[in-house]
């Protein structure tokens, strides 16, 4: 709403309820990962993509109706990238956790072999 007024100089209500689905349906891509200011700042953006991508499609005559476009599809988007970007560097992270944990498996099978009768 700050940002509406900001720009537009007035607080529409579909642009308040827009903005609010934008920054739910940017977060709800990985909800388990981010932590609460993380959160925030995807939701934030989200947003902000709201608000300048409806008088944008308004620009283009591109007729939506309630900003579904902007808001699913492009806030979407955001939380998808966000979610990959992510999850790259989960897998990153604990790849060298994975390797480590192997060879102590396989060095621990080779110290100790299971003999069958």
């Amino acid at each position: 709403m700050i940002l509406t007024q900001i720009l537009y100089k007035k607080v529409g209500v579909t642009m308040a309820l827009n903005g609010a689905l934008a920054g739910l349906v940017a977060i709800t891509a990985e909800p388990l990962q981010p932590s609460m200011l993380q959160a925030i700042i995807i939701g934030g953006v989200g947003v902000v993509i709201v608000v300048f991508a409806v008088p944008l499609l308004d620009k283009l005559k591109i007729d939506v109706v309630v900003g579904a476009i902007p808001v699913h599809l492009l806030a979407g988007i955001l939380g998808y990238l966000h979610r990959t970007v992510v999850e790259c560097q989960h897998r990153f992270r604990y790849a060298d956790h994975r390797y480590h944990l192997r060879r102590r498996l396989h060095l621990h099978r080779l110290r100790h072999p299971v003999v069958h009768p």
